[in-house]
């Protein structure tokens, strides 16, 4: 008999093996997602229909906007739902399809609600419940179930062509559909590279390469800042990998901050960011440790895309002729999601 087969399972108590299917179905916490986004306008990478969540976008004749995340260190560049996958949507998918009783369990806490872009009716209330979708690994099935309203969706760019069209990537993506549901968290995973300089003329090729990437993306986190992502998402978080706990400081307040529970992670709110408004940048160290020893640090970036984004917002208002009677921090407040920093530590 192999270690990890209990073969008199089917025997206990109803009651009991209930029990212990709920227990293995994942904490009942805010979640953290890893996805791969394409727009089916822009760019689509090679391979990724293969790796994408079942189903299709706003247009039949297109698919769903939502890949496979690339966690791999060895290939980071491989499509995978299972590989590292740090998502908490794989702690539970098998359960769907084991067994009658498994998928009774999940049921249970999750209800069984399709994702779909199909329009609200004005009277409905927004549909906050829980949404399972289905995503193909090698040709085979898997479901997945994530909470719009309280999980963490990590979406991970290619940024080898062109920046993210986050409008036709949303149209796309039945589970971040505006029609009748909570706005979502959407989070990108920070890249000191963001802030360097252009190489300068005559440098390698790579180098080159290597930049219009790193503009890439931060202009896919600029336009995110604004009204493309605020128009659908509550909350846009960049994850800063280089960021650690202060041995010294105790462990954080989980009262006072957001965290999204990953698998073997946690992603904490540090406090850094802004709401959107002319209020100045939280800047507070509260026991974490920040790598700002250069121009790319989180601090700078923060800094740096608040002073962009009310630039943006005030050539909005130059060109809206209607905007005159929206005081402007209500006007820029509407339009662009707040903006935090999580930091990634290991779970204890």
């Amino acid at each position: 008999m192999a270690a990890s087969t209990f073969h008199e399972f089917p025997r206990l108590p109803k009651e009991l093996r209930d029990m212990i299917w709920d227990e293995a179905i994942r904490p009942d916490l805010p979640a953290a997602h890893f996805f791969t986004p394409f727009d089916n306008y822009t760019h689509i990478p090679k391979n990724i229909k293969k790796y994408a969540v079942a189903g299709h976008g706003y247009r039949k004749r297109n698919p769903c906007s939502l890949a496979a995340p690339r966690c791999s260190k060895e290939n980071p560049d491989r499509f995978s739902w299972i590989d590292n996958n740090p998502s908490m949507y794989m702690e539970d998918s098998g359960l769907w399809s084991a067994c009658t009783e498994s998928r009774a369990a999940m049921i249970r806490r999750f209800g069984n609600h399709r994702a779909t872009d199909r329009l609200r009716k004005f009277e409905e209330p927004l549909n906050s419940a829980p949404a399972t979708g289905t995503m193909l690994q090698d040709g085979r099935i898997q479901y997945f179930t994530v909470c719009r309203k309280t999980d963490l969706f990590c979406i991970q760019p290619v940024y080898s062509q062109k920046p993210v069209s986050w409008d036709f990537f949303q149209i796309n993506a039945p589970i971040f559909s505006c029609w009748g549901r909570p706005k979502p968290h959407i989070a990108l995973e920070y890249n000191p590279g963001w802030m360097d300089k252009h190489p300068g003329p005559g440098k390698p090729g790579h180098q080159e390469e290597v930049y219009r990437q790193y503009q890439n993306g931060l202009t896919t986190a600029l336009e995110a800042a604004t009204r493309e992502l605020g128009s659908w998402a509550c909350y846009l978080w960049f994850i800063d990998y280089s960021i650690r706990r202060d041995p010294s400081a105790g462990h954080y307040d989980s009262g006072r901050c957001k965290i999204f529970q990953g698998r073997g992670y946690k992603y904490v709110e540090v406090g850094i960011g802004f709401d959107g408004s002319w209020c100045e940048p939280r800047a507070s160290n509260d026991g974490w440790v920040f790598d700002d020893s250069s121009e790319s640090g989180i601090h700078e970036f923060i800094g740096n895309l608040r002073v962009r984004l009310i630039q943006e917002c005030l050539e909005c208002l130059k060109s809206d002729n209607d905007s005159d009677e929206v005081p402007f921090v209500d006007y820029l407040t509407y339009i662009n999601p707040k903006v935090g920093v999580l930091a990634c530590i290991p779970d204890n």
